[in-house]
């Protein structure tokens, strides 16, 4: 009976195992599909096909393949997409380029949240080299944990110094694992959206927004989103948000 039960196990590996092989060979080949119908100028057929495996699962998306998408979207005069497509890039590639390019769209069609600093940029980067600050600054601490180590061998105490250091450095870690953390943000989809004052359809209306506006995202109420417009917090439906991933 055991050697049944590890036998149906097995198969049932090697059946899924299989499957999920198939399905990324399918991918690919759709990909390669859409790539060649972008090349061949046939923007508006690779396009369906990127938003069909867009859809199916974001993974497979190459930034290469937002920018197509972008790209697309831009020659579409549908400059929502086009921003949308290009901050999932910027996301993946921080790069100043992008943050031009979405910076003169928003002032062509007089957008807001498009504004960058260059502490912006600085933690855009932070966030996407992240694992590489953060296995430097362990590294760090624990050379110099052995170092402080090695020189007080042959004391029978730690100075008061050391702990200070050590809590400098614990100190100096949480500020940069939160510096780290980066707003949610969302595009517009619609026009004429009401950004109401509560989370209620019979709340005050704020100011009404066409599409394409960058928001930033606070939180949820049921079928709200908090946002912050004009350094004023307001309320917009789920549906009439794109969340940036």
């Amino acid at each position: 009976m055991q050697t049944f039960s590890h036998f149906f196990f097995i198969f049932f590996i090697l059946v899924f195992s299989f499957f999920d092989v198939s399905l990324a060979q399918s991918s690919d080949k759709q990909v390669s599909m859409a790539d060649s119908l972008f090349s061949q100028r046939r923007y508006l057929e690779a396009l369906r096909s990127y938003e069909r495996l867009y859809q199916q699962d974001k993974k497979q998306i190459t930034s290469h393949t937002l920018l197509k998408m972008a790209f697309i979207y831009e020659g579409l005069k549908d400059y929502t997409n086009a921003l949308y497509y290009l901050n999932e890039y910027y996301l993946q590639r921080p790069q100043n380029d992008i943050l031009k390019k979405m910076e003169n769209i928003a002032l062509e069609y007089r957008l807001k949240g498009y504004e960058y600093s260059d502490f912006a940029v600085l933690q855009h980067f932070y966030k996407r080299y992240f694992s590489f600050f953060l296995f430097g600054f362990c590294g760090f601490t624990i050379l110099l944990f052995v170092f402080m180590l090695f020189r007080n061998r042959h004391r029978g105490y730690w100075p008061n110094r050391y702990g200070v250091v050590f809590l400098s450095i614990i100190i100096v870690f949480a500020y940069f694992v939160n510096f780290v953390r980066d707003d949610q943000r969302g595009i517009v989809v619609q026009n004429y959206v009401y950004l109401m004052q509560e989370p209620s359809a019979g709340a005050s209306v704020e100011v009404i927004v066409n599409k394409g506006h960058r928001l930033r995202v606070l939180g949820e109420s049921d079928i709200w989103y908090r946002v912050v417009w004009e350094e004023k917090t307001v309320y917009i439906r789920k549906h009439q948000l794109r969340l940036l991933e």
